[in-house]
């Protein structure tokens, strides 16, 4: 899914970022729908930023839950069980950003793969924490 995201080109990408505006919009902010189409206009593009890096850390979070799954062993310590797949996911980010280099209108930016591996850890802690509070029920 994550590559399949990243091979859209810049306009498609922006266009998926339009509608998931639109849509947070019709659905969540009060008389949207009777604001003039400058107002939804200037409003989606104001929200495009935040639902992009949202997007990213979501999209990584289950990665790093899937990535936990692939390598959870009760033997392995803790610390392995965290760093592996943390490692596994943001390495995986950065070979996203460097694709996104050859794809029309897109871009590889360091600042994503922060976000990104942000995600992965979110998702590998929480799978962590909530392995180790099943352990000890």
């Amino acid at each position: 899914m994550i590559f399949t995201m990243s091979s859209r080109n810049g306009d498609l990408s922006g266009n998926d970022s339009s509608l998931a505006g639109q849509f947070i919009g019709e659905h969540f902010v009060k008389g949207f729908e009777d604001w003039s189409q400058e107002h939804q206009q200037r409003f989606i593009e104001a929200v495009d930023h935040p639902i992009r890096k949202t997007a990213h850390a979501s999209e990584y979070c289950v990665l790093g839950i899937l990535f936990v799954g692939a390598y959870v062993d009760n033997k392995k310590k803790i610390k392995l069980r965290i760093i592996v797949p943390w490692v596994c996911g943001t390495l995986y980010a950065i070979s996203d950003e460097c694709h996104q280099l050859f794809v029309p209108g897109r871009s590889g930016m360091i600042t994503d793969v922060f976000i990104d591996s942000i995600g992965v850890l979110v998702g590998v802690i929480i799978v962590n924490a909530l392995y180790k509070f099943l352990q000890s029920s």
